[in-house]
């Protein structure tokens, strides 16, 4: 009983071994990358695949789930910074935001092309998790509302609109990078 664990954390490990390395892939070859092709990356043979995914789609709803958990997250570090008692300033607090948004879209670069274009066939799931975290885009609203609170931004500035569009922006320098 004591070896399951080790096994687990190993399967685990490699599970996120793969992850990257279709990650890595996916970002340069696009989704006609194959699963041979992610597997050879990952240094295993393509038949160990099946043991971690079941097919090429739950690997890529897989990377995608972690892609919107990560974007989740960086709102939500966002949020919690915003009602810190000293407050950055709202200009920095919305730089800050945009930068950390682009280098989560970089650094989840297959998951960031899914986000924007149509597979061949995609899983419902896949196409639900495509729509953009509300967490980042209530944390860049709540930058910029601050922004219009200290004067930095007009007061006539539609903050659900302005916020929206940055986040949108932020996410497609990732694509920029991919280019």
């Amino acid at each position: 009983s004591t070896a399951a664990p080790g096994r687990s954390s190993r399967a685990s490990s490699r599970r996120e071994e793969i992850l990257e390395a279709a990650n890595a892939v996916i970002a340069t070859a696009g989704l006609k990358a194959s699963l041979h092709d992610i597997a050879h990356q990952a240094g295993i043979l393509p038949g160990s695949l099946y043991f971690h995914f079941e097919s090429k789609d739950d690997l890529l709803i897989e990377l995608t789930r972690r892609y919107h958990a990560a974007l989740d997250r960086v709102g939500e570090n966002a949020l919690q910074r915003i009602d810190e008692r000293s407050p950055a300033p709202a200009h920095q607090q919305i730089v800050d935001l945009g930068c950390a948004i682009a280098r989560t879209a970089f650094e989840n670069r297959a998951a960031l092309q899914l986000s924007f274009y149509d597979g061949p066939a995609s899983p419902p799931e896949l196409i639900h998790l495509r729509e953009a975290t509300s967490v980042l885009r209530q944390a860049m609203a709540m930058a910029i509302r601050a922004g219009r609170w200290t004067g930095y931004l007009r007061p006539d500035l539609d903050i659900a609109v302005l916020a929206d569009y940055l986040c949108q922006t932020m996410l497609r320098v990732g694509l920029d990078f991919i280019r």
